[in-house]
């Protein structure tokens, strides 16, 4: 579990407290649900492409290298995929990333699972639920029981 804290300050000076709430706006930018899915996928697909030999081996700081991103931007993700076994730490230092099981074996709905979860409102109406359970089951169909190992063929 990771705590956020978030300190106030208050200036006499309006130009001090302009930087200040500047910097506060600079901080990392809150990834919507889309881009989590897809940062997600692009994870796994680069942590299997290395698995495959046909890269060369991942950290999570290559990745985030790679994609032009702050290595911070990543952990929630990373941490989510791991939780769910389908990523795992190598245990080097620094440790490498490699697929929890056989790319073959990961769909990719539980990628997007993994990382699109969270607790749901409580007293949600039914009809609202009926909703959300259909574009779950699009995105099953939409995917058509496709793989890890779908996305890493050339």
């Amino acid at each position: 579990m990771r705590l956020l804290v978030v300190l106030f300050f208050f200036f006499n000076d309006t130009a001090t407290t302009e930087i200040y709430t500047l910097s506060l706006h600079d901080a990392l930018p809150i990834l919507g649900p889309r881009s989590r899915e897809a940062l997600a996928l692009e994870i796994m697909r680069r942590v299997g492409l290395a698995h495959l030999g046909e890269t060369p081996l991942c950290t999570q700081q290559t990745i985030a290298a790679a994609l032009q991103l702050p290595p911070e931007q990543m952990v929630d993700i990373v941490d989510q995929l791991m939780q769910y076994g389908l990523l795992l730490n190598s245990g080097d230092d620094p440790p490498r990333l490699l697929p929890g099981r056989d790319p073959q074996r990961i769909p990719l709905k539980a990628i997007i699972d993994a990382v699109a979860g969270g607790d749901l409102v409580p007293d949600i109406p039914p009809v609202t639920l009926g909703v959300m359970q259909r574009l779950d089951d699009s995105v099953e169909q939409g995917l058509g029981g496709q793989t890890l190992g779908d996305l890493l063929k050339p």
